[in-house]
């Protein structure tokens, strides 16, 4: 499964080089990565993950997600601050970091109390580096699979227009980890983990701080 995920990211790579002919012909060029997978490789290993279609479809719908955000201006730091809730679920927040490389912008914030935490993620996938990750994102949304073990277990959900999964790993009390990931507006990422909780306290906390509305506002 590691092998499937680090050959979808090069799939990513791969398709963020891609350029239409006048022709209607599509030009792929590869960028010079050390021990990139060839192309074969890729189709290989895109053709293992089921519920997505055929890799040429697939291709297609990633080309174009990526063409539709490059062109889109990542949000500011003032826009991502604005998204800060000062509690969820009662905790107040203990540190927040916001962070943008090669313009691509990313919030991680985090609340504490003894043994209870929640860590948030948002990831906006504008730009032209924001873009190609949100694409292995959206692969990673769309694998659409469920499972369930003696660990954990991971299935989708959607919440409004949000779609995404929640996964949950650890089969001891005090070790549970909760997890829910979301796609919101088709741009930017929610990702919240929590220890010492259930999964429902996240999409309770979710809700009262609007964080859903509040990015498909700044969409």
């Amino acid at each position: 499964m590691k092998k499937i995920y680090a050959l979808t990211l090069s799939l990513a790579v791969v398709l963020s080089a891609c350029s239409k002919n006048e022709d209607g012909s599509t030009t792929v060029t590869i960028p010079a990565i050390p021990s990139l997978p060839t192309v074969n490789d890729v189709t290989n290993a895109a053709s293992k993950v089921t519920n997505l279609g055929s890799i040429n479809q697939t291709s297609q719908e990633m080309q174009q997600t990526m063409e539709s955000l490059k062109s889109l201006t990542p949000v500011s730091n003032e826009q991502l601050k604005s998204l800060l809730p000062e509690s969820f679920n009662g905790i107040q927040r203990s540190s927040f970091e916001i962070t943008k490389k090669l313009g691509a912008s990313t919030l991680n914030c985090e609340f504490k109390d003894n043994n209870l935490s929640y860590e948030i993620s948002i990831y906006d996938g504008a730009g032209e580096v924001g873009s190609g990750i949100a694409a292995l994102k959206m692969l990673n949304i769309n694998l659409n699979s469920e499972s369930e073990n003696e660990k954990g277990y991971r299935k989708n959900i959607s919440i409004g227009n949000a779609k995404g999964s929640e996964i949950q790993t650890g089969k001891d009390t005090g070790n549970i980890k909760n997890e829910l990931k979301l796609l919101v507006g088709n741009r930017f990422f929610l990702e919240i983990s929590a220890t010492g909780t259930d999964m429902e306290s996240i999409k309770t906390g979710i809700k009262k701080a609007q964080l859903i509305e509040k990015l498909e506002a700044l969409k």
